[in-house]
């Protein structure tokens, strides 16, 4: 999708209302960063939860970067989530929406979302 993320957000909500964002956080470029605060600030006005979850130990915003071993300690010091079993995973995809079988329309910059199945290994 080639518009912008907040965009395609509201789009969707209008549509079939988001209850909840769930994403990793992200340690990147200043692009990237501009938009998930654009996310979050969108979410926090829509009422919408949303939980990013560290995935690499490093850590945004910290007060004081003598803080970062600190929290990178802690993130390792952490018990490795269960992988999910056939059952529980055949229950997160029947949640899943599915834009071409729900009928969702997006901005006519997004008509083919790029699906798993697209993604050819470089």
């Amino acid at each position: 999708c080639h518009a912008g993320a907040v965009f395609t957000l509201r789009t969707l909500h209008k549509q079939r209302p988001i209850n909840q964002i769930l994403c990793h956080m992200e340690s990147s470029h200043l692009k990237s960063f501009a938009r998930d605060k654009a996310v979050r600030r969108w979410c926090r006005g829509e009422n919408i939860p949303i939980r990013e979850m560290n995935q690499t130990g490093v850590t945004r915003c910290l007060s004081d970067r003598d803080d970062f071993t600190t929290h990178f300690n802690k993130f390792l010091g952490q018990p490795i989530h269960a992988t999910p079993t056939k059952i529980q995973l055949a229950g997160l995809r029947s949640r899943l929406v599915n834009i071409e079988l729900d009928g969702i329309e997006l901005h006519g910059r997004c008509l083919s979302p790029i699906k798993p199945s697209d993604i050819q290994e470089i």
